[in-house]
């Protein structure tokens, strides 16, 4: 149904579903349910497990209402890396990225998955952090999904698009560490200039609410030393519910503000008081839609598993650009209608003044048809009567010379050893334009020398003589009186 979309969150543990509905403000929950691995049937070994778990939430909520997916995997799954390249081109990025984190993966000569986004820090301007995933697991949740009519648009880690999430909902925290509680695992993203540069996961058995206080001490600690920034950091705690472990993890990081206070520079605009908020990490997620487009997202939906259907998932976008389009249309023709009205007044006022100056300089014309061709005719014929003879003489003594003379006389007076070519010969009233070109300047003198000893023409002036680089020769322009 339109509107409406899984949100699929995956653990060690099992699997949790909603359907969400989209809103004004943010998605509402129509079903809902958790499986647990363990409890799946092992009826069908082969069988891979996100397809059972998700035939078994498919008994327990109605899977057919959705045709796309946001789907959240664990932190732990995917491997983050802070990498530097010499240049800051995207395009170029992409086509080397690959390449340069095949070392620093675990898994030799297997496909990967990757995205990122150009950290923005001044000590440090071309680092790249990115996320990497095994292509066969995103494989696995693509092929489950199908067999429920249901593609994924966002396949992400879970703690790390909370983190994103929170960027968009706190538009004014900067620097902060994040930090996520799921019953699997804890993930700790590090935020400055709002842009996360570290991320880690930890399993929650063996992360005691002490440990967490160390290691967010030991990577806000860590960055300021990389990086040379004297900063303070806020944090914010996300977790699904209460429970006594996050009231424990709650109570062992107050201390962290504290700690962080002594870093905090008087002039760096930071509030003087750093805190401790904690939020709900279920409304984070839930409003990440399949159109999603935060920045600094990271979204493993690449390659042959991107979302095709363009159309469907940038409906509101495309809507709003026609309607757009509509109006800006409508209003370019009220304009231009405006503009032809305006001009059809102006026309006319020119017309009328026209017949006035008609009038004036013929004021024996009585009858006016047309007062443009009338005045041209009239003109031309006043200007006819008034030619001396002597101009007519001069029009009747123009010799009469044939093109073919002129094309033999020029090819008997320029010697055949210059390299010429001819590309235009205009004859006219006594008068011959030649264009053309040689392969070099002295042929052009050359060429002028010879056309002044012929006896059919009088006058050889050059207009222009310019070298083309293209094909590397002297373009040439002659005027000749005959």
């Amino acid at each position: 149904m339109p509107g409406l979309f899984l949100n699929l969150e995956i653990d060690d543990f099992g699997m949790s579903a909603v359907i969400l509905e989209k809103g004004f403000r943010e998605a509402v929950a129509k079903e809902n349910c958790r499986i647990l691995f363990e409890d799946l049937p092992a009826d069908d070994e082969n069988e891979d497990i996100f397809t059972k778990g998700l035939a078994f939430i498919a008994e327990q909520i109605d899977l057919s209402m959705c045709s796309a997916a946001v789907v959240f995997i664990p932190s732990s799954k995917v491997y983050f890396r802070q990498i530097d390249f010499p240049f800051k081109s995207i395009q170029k990025i992409k086509q080397v990225l690959s390449f340069e984190l095949e070392p620093h993966l675990p898994h030799e000569n297997t496909k990967y998955i990757h995205d990122f986004h150009v950290l923005d820090i001044a000590k440090d301007p071309y680092a790249v952090f990115s996320g990497s995933i095994l292509g066969t697991y995103i494989r696995s949740i693509f092929d489950a999904c199908a067999q429920f009519g249901i593609k994924p648009a966002v396949v992400a880690p879970s703690g790390y698009a909370a983190a994103v999430s929170l960027l968009q909902i706190k538009n004014e925290a900067d620097p902060f560490v994040f930090i996520d509680i799921k019953e699997n695992e804890y993930t700790l993203v590090l935020v400055y200039n709002r842009q996360p540069m570290i991320v880690r996961s930890f399993p929650s058995t063996l992360l005691s609410p002490d440990k967490i206080f160390s290691s967010i001490i030991q990577t806000t600690t860590g960055f300021r030393q990389r990086t040379q920034i004297q900063t303070g950091f806020n944090v914010f705690v996300s977790c699904r519910k209460e429970t006594d472990k996050a009231r424990q993890i709650q109570t062992a990081l107050e201390g962290v503000p504290e700690f962080e206070k002594r870093f905090q520079s008087a002039d760096d605009g930071l509030p003087k008081v750093l805190t401790l908020e904690q939020q709900d990490s279920s409304q984070l997620l839930s409003s990440i839609t399949p159109e999603i487009g935060m920045k600094y997202f990271f979204n493993f939906c690449k390659g042959e598993y991107a979302a095709t259907d363009f159309l469907k998932r940038n409906v509101k976008s495309i809507a709003a650009s026609l309607t757009i389009g509509i109006i800006v249309f409508m209003l370019a023709v009220f304009s231009v209608r405006v503009d032809v009205g305006q001009l059809k007044k102006d026309v006319k006022a020119i017309d009328n003044e026209m017949v006035q100056i008609f009038k004036k300089t013929f004021p024996k014309k009585k009858k006016i048809y047309d007062p443009y061709l009338q005045l041209k005719a009239d003109v031309l014929q006043k200007s006819k009567k008034a030619r001396d003879t002597k101009g007519d003489k001069d029009v009747n003594q123009v010799k009469d010379v044939q093109a073919i003379e002129v094309l033999f006389e020029l090819s008997t007076t320029i010697p055949s050893r210059v390299d010429i070519e001819f590309s235009r010969l205009n004859l006219n009233k006594g008068r011959l334009l030649i264009s053309g070109s040689t392969d070099d300047y002295n042929n052009v003198d050359k060429i002028k020398s010879s056309l002044e000893s012929s006896a059919l023409f009088k006058k050889v002036d050059i207009s222009s003589a310019t070298s083309d680089k293209k094909d590397r020769r002297i373009h040439f322009k002659f005027q000749i009186e005959i």
